[in-house]
């Protein structure tokens, strides 16, 4: 996996994976075209988490496949297998309510990049053809620079660890409806 490239050294990972009755083409056609601010948990948890401060751009949907071309709040892609796995990134310090993410990187520094005080993030989707189905996965990974963003970083996901997973859940069901949906 791309994923391990990138960042096979984390402080904190999460991981969830489903079983869709899809071939892979269909399911990866679905993951580069879902629009996840759609998604009520997503929508309302971020809400929350920027005191109704950002709302989601008007215009262009913010599909998997273009929000991280286009550097949509702060994810960039940093790797991409076509139909097996795409790998986004951002880096910050996501335990301020503020939020601040570093935006002056290019994809191709990402993991020799180490900001002090801040986190690295990694979230990907990876495919694996079962069969006639697909096992759709879905990782973040965090790794802290330095011991002050560690111990922050800890207690920020001690509290949004568990939301974070239920809007990954979340995705993948998306994901798993739209796949297994008739074409019409």
């Amino acid at each position: 996996m791309k994923l391990d490239e990138l960042m096979p050294q984390y402080d904190v990972k999460a991981a969830y994976s489903m079983r869709i009755a899809a071939p892979p083409q269909r399911v990866w056609n679905e993951i580069m075209n879902a629009d996840f601010s759609h998604l009520p948990v997503a929508r309302r948890l971020m809400a929350l988490r920027t005191f109704g401060r950002r709302k989601p751009p008007a215009g262009q949907p913010r599909t998997l496949g273009n929000m991280g071309s286009r550097g949509a709040g702060g994810f960039l892609e940093v790797a991409r297998v076509p139909k097996e796995e795409i790998v986004l990134a951002i880096m910050g310090r996501f335990w301020r309510p503020d939020a601040p993410v570093l935006r002056d990187w290019k994809a191709e520094e990402f993991s020799a990049i180490a900001p002090q005080g801040m986190a690295k993030a990694v979230w990907n989707f990876y495919l694996v053809p079962t069969g006639g189905a697909t096992e759709l996965s879905t990782e973040t990974r965090v790794q802290c620079c330095g011991q002050s963003a560690r111990i922050k970083f800890r207690i920020y996901w001690t509290l949004i660890g568990f939301f974070s997973g239920w809007i990954r859940k979340e995705m993948l069901q998306m994901i798993k409806r739209s796949s297994e949906r008739p074409l019409a």
